[in-house]
């Protein structure tokens, strides 16, 4: 029984705006590691993209991992690390 507001009572397997910022966040700091890198290395030559794919991996682990739990529905994680996957991607293009 959810709330006008969309908020979800604890325990019933949705997930909140307010959770869902935090999440996407805290997981975001692999990408502000990646542009405090871009300062000091070349991100277009074959060991900068390889770090740019890792911290992309590295980010949608994490916050797929995350809203796993918050939803209780681990048979989801790729349905839910897709979209994320497309998220870190454009912020990793930003870099």
């Amino acid at each position: 029984a959810a709330d006008d507001t969309g908020n979800d009572p604890p325990g019933s397997g949705g997930v909140d705006v307010l959770r869902v910022f935090s999440i996407l966040g805290y997981s975001l700091l692999p990408i502000v590691f990646l542009a405090a890198c871009s300062l000091l290395l070349d991100l277009q030559a074959w060991y900068g993209s390889a770090l740019v794919l890792l911290m992309i991996c590295w980010s949608t682990y994490t916050s797929s991992r995350f809203f796993v739990a918050a939803m209780h529905s681990p048979k989801q994680r790729f349905l839910i690390a897709y979209p994320v996957l497309l998220f870190f991607t454009c912020f990793s293009l930003i870099t």
